[in-house]
């Protein structure tokens, strides 16, 4: 499923450079873990410690060594020993002695720790509890992430809601400007009240280039959190629906302290530090 995902993410964030990216806040969540550069920089951490845990278990299992020599000697093939050579009757008749001139030496060795002063199981122990600990560590980074994405993204929709409703209220009081000079030219209206209808108009312009601003700033706070270019164009989608708690305060306290990361990181540390 990952590797399904991944590709399709990617595209989306590909196409995202050219045109407006419609997300949902499930969508940017999605998009978000998979492409946080923080985030996969802690998932390879969690990795390298899984690595180390299975190095250290293989300090419990035997080693096995093979060797092997060649060597080449430089003599004949074929030498004949003449009789009489060294005496009489030695050798009593010729001789022949044939070598080989190659020479192979191979070897096994199996090893196997028979005791090592429990520094194999606490090491393995505590390479067992380190990698816990990024584990969970990487857990806490994924759920922050997750909540400051959900965050940004309904912080986004809320300030682009204020924009919306400033820009109506900007029309609406241009148009109640436009009246107000109307009737001031015919002398129905004073020029105070002309003065209080633009007076109007500026402070709802301001309000409205505030909100933009505001929104603009939660965007890309939301384009970092997704490792986007500041160029990329978003159109987020409201789609969530909004549960309420059922539970106590107490209730809720007690599966938030259970549920945390951060915590269960640092309880993984203290038993890692216990089996130094």
């Amino acid at each position: 499923m990952r590797r399904l995902v991944l590709p399709i993410l990617a595209v989306l964030a590909l196409a995202s450079q050219g045109h407006a990216l419609d997300l949902t806040v499930e969508q940017c969540v999605t998009l978000g873990l998979s492409s946080n550069p923080v985030l996969k920089a802690q998932e390879a951490e969690v990795e390298s410690s899984r690595q180390d845990a299975q190095i250290a278990h293989a300090a419990y299992l035997p080693t096995l060594e093979a060797r092997g020599t060649y060597a080449f000697l430089e003599q004949p093939e074929r030498i004949v020993i003449e009789q009489n050579l060294l005496g009489p009757g030695a050798p009593a008749n010729d001789t022949e002695i044939r070598g080989d001139k190659d020479l192979y030496v191979a070897s096994v060795t199996l090893r196997q720790t028979l005791y090592a002063g429990g520094r194999i199981t606490h090491a393995y122990q505590r390479d067992n509890e380190l990698l816990v600990s990024a584990q969970h560590e990487f857990g806490d980074r994924r759920n922050r992430l997750t909540f400051d994405l959900k965050k940004t993204f309904y912080e986004s929709l809320i300030h682009q809601a204020y924009h919306d409703s400033h820009a109506h209220q900007v029309t609406t009081h241009q148009e109640g400007l436009r009246v107000a000079l109307a009737l001031a030219e015919e002398g129905q209206l004073s020029a105070d009240q002309a003065l209080q209808a633009r007076a109007k108009l500026m402070f709802s312009e301001a309000e409205r280039l505030q909100a933009r601003q505001r929104t603009d700033n939660a965007l890309d706070q939301l384009r970092r959190l997704l490792a986007l270019e500041s160029s990329a164009e978003l159109t987020l989608v409201d789609v969530a629906t909004y549960p309420g708690f059922k539970s106590s305060a107490a209730d809720l306290s007690a599966d938030a302290i259970g549920r945390r990361e951060d915590y269960r990181q640092l309880e993984a540390r203290l038993k890692a530090a216990r089996k130094a």
